[in-house]
Parts: structure tokens; sequence; C-alpha cells
């Protein structure tokens, strides 16, 4: 591979995996917890906080995280080997895309419920 397309292929996944961060965090605010924060539990790190999860991981948007970074990060190492079509500078959105809908999908039915709970009390 030469040097060019190898820093192509870098910035690619490099964005691939931070488009599904960005989309997992906006949806996770916007949407799963309806921008209703507890401002105290943001700063405590007791098991009795409505931000802890589980041990301090949040296990939906791991799983989210994971399966969102697949995709885009498959979908540009196959677009830049010529595999599939090469999806270029979209790769990030279409992470980040991904991302938004697996937290929504799995944030909603989890850990979402109860921190807007929480924060609404």
């Amino acid at each position: 591979m030469a040097s060019p397309q190898a820093i192509t292929v870098f910035v690619a996944i490099f964005g691939a995996v931070l488009g599904p961060m960005y989309g997992i965090m906006v949806a996770d605010y916007y949407l799963v917890k309806r921008q209703q924060v507890a401002l105290n539990d943001v700063y405590t790190a007791a098991p009795s906080g409505s931000l802890y999860f589980e041990a301090g991981w949040n296990r939906s948007a791991l799983i989210a995280h994971g399966l969102s970074g697949l995709l885009s990060i498959g979908l540009s190492l196959a677009g830049n080997f010529g595999v599939t079509y090469n999806v270029g500078d979209w790769g990030w959105l279409i992470g980040a895309g991904a991302g938004a809908g697996a937290i929504l999908h799995c944030g909603l039915s989890a850990t979402g419920v109860t921190a807007v709970k929480a924060a609404r009390a």
C-alpha cells in the first residue's frame, strides 16, 4: 500500500470510529435523556447516582458503539480496497447515524429512562 493511500485509510478509519461516538452522545443527550441531566450525579461515582450504570460503564453505549463502529469501519475499509462503493468522507456520518439508531434502540429501554426519571425528581 502506498503512503498516501495508507494515510487516507487511517483518516477514514479514524473518522469511522469517532462518528459513532458523536452520534451516540448526541442521541443520548437529546433523544434518550431529553436534555435532562442530574447535575449532581455527573460529579459523583456513587452507585446510587443516576449516571453510575454498571460499575461506571454504560453497556448500552458500548454495544451501540461496537456495532455502529463495525459497520462504519467495514464500509470504509471495503470502499478503500475496492470491494464496494467508496463512501469516502461520508463514513463518519453513516457511523453517527448508526450509533444514534443503536443507542436509541438500546438506551430507551435500559439506562435512559432511569436517568430521565432521576433528573426530573
